[in-house]
């Protein structure tokens, strides 16, 4: 057989992943001493084994090649970018002995596709020349880092564009909620094809425009399973069941993908018996499958009740959903995840603990739910024993400890979690800044308290939200500085909310600031009349105020007068 015939065999298993025949082919050329002689054949098997994920194997055939050419970096370096191995791939593009606009772009495409868009900015403006490929990449870039004015500014600067450029400005708006300016960028397109069909068609998908969807899929002349399986997923994630049913039942070819979604329809409606039946029919499963019938066994449907839900769960469920669990033929990260979460949130924390040192590998997701578990029960030795232990945190991570500590009233160490968190470089959430300011209040540090306060704006890394302002609305009462409270409410920038007045009116209260009480109390009751916890608190702060007892007798008449009201309302019901 000549090396044509092997070249077209090592295409045909890196066309279908075919990783065990490419496997024995290598070992057949290798016999044959062809790969020695033979750099375009080994370059067909690096190609081979980087698209099938075999990232050890692919470098072993890079070493093998006596004289690498430029094609050859290419392929290793696309081998370490698809495995996620970012510093590897920098590493291979310093080390090549030349570079063309091809190497620049891979780099550019690896620095995008694992989200460093900084790095991926400054490789763009070192490339020696910009090519349609690059420029479409940086749009991509922009787009993926939320930048849309800059991802439009990288297309109108393109000297010639195609249809791929087309197709990411298509994305980038429809992605940023611009669904108008989507479709008008469609129908400027001097050329389209089906993928930019597909992609008007998924930016009304993703902006919930299901009617504007449905007319353009059937306008398109032709469609293809993508096209098919997204008009499926849209109507089963807005549960609207019977509509994704008719366009499954529709489809020409039925593939995982459409089964799948119609699952996952049912599973998140609670309709659990349906998505049992859809399960078993299943000709194929993947490992989203198994992992949907663990979310519905473990959450019962509810996957919006949280710990609500978990709490009420019967233990029998979960037995179900370790069954499966057990049953399945492959356990991907999010299953492993799924269940570890499902004894965790029902407090099962020796259950949960064993699922964790039994995982393969652990992702953040696991850490943190285990880690919040721990937080929850008051054991926060555990919890910082998996923190401490993370080989990467994420800023949930640091929200678990920062308002577990605060919750247990380790005030110190949440603070010092959060001083870690800004010295490590990761940018405090809106939940960040919520658990650090509620530990001051905790801990009636008033000071440090401001000096969070006014790093918010100074830093810019976050915009004080309504809870920002209730939390030092809180920390400020707590300390007894009624007057600065009461500015704060009338200063903030939003509507004072029911939470804000009721925040004053306790520590008014517990104060003894009466005028400012009566006023918290009148503008809690204007928001929310239905909720009688104010004037409950009023009457307990009047009874202790000799002048003002008549005051709490009148209140606790009226609080029995609407409990009457609402029993007979109830009864009448």
């Amino acid at each position: 057989m000549d090396g044509n015939l092997w070249a077209l065999k090592l295409k045909e298993c890196t066309k279908k992943r075919d990783l065990q025949r490419g496997r024995a082919i290598h070992y057949r050329l290798a016999r044959l001493g062809l790969l020695q002689c033979s750099t375009y054949l080994s370059n067909l098997l690096l190609g081979m084994y980087s698209i099938c994920g075999s990232l050890d194997e692919a470098r072993s055939i890079f070493q093998s090649i006596a004289h690498p050419n430029i094609y050859s970096w290419h392929l290793l370096a696309q081998a370490c970018a698809r495995a996620g191995r970012l510093d590897h791939t920098k590493n291979i593009f310093d080390s090549m002995p030349q570079r063309n606009i091809v190497s620049w772009n891979l780099l550019l495409a690896a620095l995008v596709a694992n989200g460093s868009f900084t790095s991926a900015r400054a490789v763009a403006d070192r490339t020696p020349a910009l090519d349609a490929i690059t420029w479409t990449t940086m749009i991509q870039c922009y787009t993926h880092a939320g930048q849309i004015d800059r991802a439009r500014a990288a297309f109108d600067s393109m000297t010639s564009r195609t249809i791929l450029s087309w197709n990411c400005l298509i994305t980038a708006h429809a992605r940023c909620g611009q669904v108008s300016l989507a479709r008008s960028v469609f129908e400027s397109m001097p050329v389209f094809d089906l993928v930019s069909a597909t992609a008007i068609l998924v930016g009304y998908i993703q902006n919930q425009y299901l009617e504007e969807a449905q007319f353009v899929f059937f306008a398109m002349r032709h469609r293809n399973e993508f096209a098919w399986n997204a008009m499926v997923s849209a109507f089963a994630h807005a549960r609207h069941l019977e509509k994704a049913q008719s366009f499954a039942e529709r489809m020409p070819l039925h593939d995982v993908v459409t089964w799948t979604a119609t699952l996952q329809g049912y599973a998140e409606c609670g309709s659990f018996n349906d998505a049992k039946n859809i399960f078993d029919l299943m000709p194929e499963r993947n490992a989203v499958s198994w992992s949907l019938m663990l979310v519905a066994f473990a959450r019962l449907g509810l996957l919006g009740e949280a710990r609500r839900v978990f709490e009420r769960l019967p233990a029998c469920r979960i037995q179900e959903a370790w069954n499966f669990f057990l049953a399945m033929e492959t356990r991907s990260i999010v299953s492993w995840t799924e269940i570890l979460t499902a004894h965790a949130q029902i407090q099962q924390l020796d259950e949960a603990r064993s699922i964790f040192q039994a995982m393969p590998c652990r992702d953040s997701a696991a850490c943190n739910s285990l880690a919040l578990a721990f937080a929850h029960s008051g054991r926060m030795g555990d919890a910082r024993k998996i923190f401490d232990a993370m080989a990467e945190r994420d800023a949930i991570s640091w929200n678990v400890m920062i308002a577990g500590y605060a919750q247990n009233g380790e005030i110190a160490s949440s603070l010092d979690i959060f001083s870690a968190m800004r010295l490590q470089g990761v940018l405090p959430e809106d939940l960040t800044y919520t658990a650090v300011l509620t530990a001051c209040g905790r801990g009636g540090l008033v000071d440090r308290g401001w000096d969070i306060w006014i790093s918010m704006r100074e830093d810019g890394d976050q915009h004080q939200q309504l809870v920002h302002y209730c939390c030092m609305v809180d920390l400020l009462g707590r300390c007894g500085r009624i007057e600065e409270a009461h500015e704060l409410v009338d200063r903030m920038p939003f509507f004072p909310s029911n939470l804000a007045w009721s925040m004053l009116l306790n520590s008014s209260a517990l104060h003894g600031d009466g005028i400012r009480a009566d006023l918290a109390a009148t503008n809690a009751a204007e928001l929310d009349p239905e909720d009688g916890a104010h004037y409950v608190l009023l009457s307990s702060f009047y009874k202790q105020q000799p002048s003002r007892r008549r005051q709490a007798m009148i209140l606790d008449d009226d609080l029995l007068e609407e409990a009457r009201q609402a029993r007979a309302q109830e009864g009448l019901a």
